[in-house]
């Protein structure tokens, strides 16, 4: 989505993945982590908004086993359906959708994309990868829109803060940051 939003356009891509997450109430693995990503192009980098619908990541949970590292309270639970913060526990259970029924809406919808993809079609994989690209042009011009979202952002950022924050980061900002981080320092490899 960001090629997409460096090149004028509105992006979105959805990922209908494979059962890793149990439905809101559900017991068991149903749906995937389905992660929805959003490229709006701006005056500067784009608005970039990259989630995945469940509580919890499973390529995070994968390094959590490995670390012997517990979960946070009431992200998995395990193959009985019961609450875990045992990465190997929930590894044989399933991960908790995000926000409980709004997250599982929102799987069940990209699921629903995924089928558009062929993703109905393998029972097992479930694999349906959606690419949107929207030409902002066709209701507002691309600089005035590019303008007002920058506007919009500005506004956002602006925003009287809680007390400890030290700013209001828009979704990308930190990505950024560590990309030109990573340009200039170099990559850091984990064994």
């Amino acid at each position: 989505v960001e090629m997409i939003a460096r090149a004028g356009l509105i992006g979105i891509h959805t990922v209908s993945a494979s059962r890793s997450v149990a439905p809101f109430g559900g017991a068991k693995p149903a749906l995937g982590t389905n992660p929805i990503a959003f490229g709006f192009p701006t005056q500067g980098d784009p608005l970039l908004i990259d989630l995945g619908t469940s509580a919890f990541m499973a390529t995070d949970l994968k390094v959590r086993e490995r670390l012997g590292t517990p979960l946070p309270e009431g992200v998995a639970i395990d193959a009985d359906g019961r609450p875990t913060t045992d990465a190997a526990l929930a590894r044989l259970g399933a991960i908790l959708p995000f926000g409980g029924h709004k997250g599982f809406a929102l799987a069940l919808a990209i699921r629903a994309l995924g089928v558009l993809c062929g993703s109905a079609l393998d029972i097992e994989k479930i694999y349906g990868y959606l690419i949107v690209a929207i030409q902002p042009d066709l209701l507002l011009p691309l600089e005035e829109f590019r303008s007002q979202l920058s506007g919009v952002i500005a506004e956002v950022k602006a925003t009287p803060r809680q007390e400890g924050s030290d700013e209001i980061r828009i979704p990308g900002e930190r990505a950024y940051r560590e990309r030109a981080h990573r340009m200039q320092a170099g990559i850091e490899i984990d064994r």
